[in-house]
């Protein structure tokens, strides 16, 4: 379920609260139920009430298919977890483990000052799993960023491979900054 729809389940939710805490207050006798009768009957004699009606239905059925749904059509999900393959069995770890080595290996190739990565999991037809990366990079404005970023792609392809065990790993680069000046003269902690 991505980001829209638990916004979505969010506000929900607090209409189900806010309806829920009103049915209490209305048994506790805490608001007048003649007035509230009176505006019931009003309310259901207008079109505006079928029309949000037929919108929370739809909405509803909405959530409900997201609950119960496995993924989108495609099979690529913003999973938690990459599926890999061992000699003796299938193998679980996490995305953002995945993430941090992505992170680490961006920023140990010579120009990069900076890294931001998102990483998806993306199962496969035979329910593994392959990653999807996307990184945002700032370099040195001494650097070729052509050069910067087929190294990185590279780095990140060996050390995936070589860490994770995965063949394919879809990567797509955006350098977002150019950074002035010499780096840090300090060892790089990596």
């Amino acid at each position: 379920m991505g980001y829209f729809n638990r916004f979505l389940l969010f506000i929900y939710s607090l209409a189900i609260a806010a309806v829920s805490l009103g049915i209490v207050a209305l048994c506790l006798h805490v608001l007048p139920m003649n007035e509230i009768l009176n505006e019931i009957k009003f309310a259901l004699s207008r079109w505006e009430t079928i029309a949000a009606a037929v919108f929370v239905f739809f909405f509803s059925v909405h959530i409900l298919g997201c609950a119960l749904s496995s993924g989108s059509s495609e099979g690529s999900t913003r999973g938690e977890m990459l599926l890999l393959s061992g000699v003796t069995g299938a193998v679980s770890v996490s995305v953002e483990a995945a993430r941090s080595l992505v992170e680490k290996t961006a920023l140990s190739v010579s120009g990069v000052r900076s890294v931001k990565s998102k990483v998806w999991a993306k199962k496969t037809q035979d329910d593994m799993s392959e990653l999807d990366v996307r990184l945002k990079l700032a370099i040195g404005q001494e650097n070729k960023a052509t050069e910067i970023a087929d190294e990185v792609r590279q780095s990140i392809i060996d050390n995936v491979d070589k860490v994770l065990g995965l063949k394919t790993c879809n990567i797509e680069l955006e350098i977002s900054e150019f950074v002035k000046g010499a780096p840090s003269k300090g060892p790089r902690v990596v």
